[in-house]
């Protein structure tokens, strides 16, 4: 029975990371889409 917790303690922790991980990405993702709409603002695009 130990080493089921275990394994589940490691999955948990790398979900969390995961989680953390892909937080961070959107949170690029929307500053880069910012970004990309004053850039074609300036180009005057769409």
């Amino acid at each position: 029975m130990v080493p089921l917790v275990k394994a589940v303690q490691e999955q948990q922790a790398i979900i969390e990371t995961q989680n953390k991980t892909l937080a961070q990405l959107q949170q690029e993702n929307q500053q880069m889409k910012a970004e990309l709409a004053q850039i074609k603002a300036a180009l005057g695009l769409k």
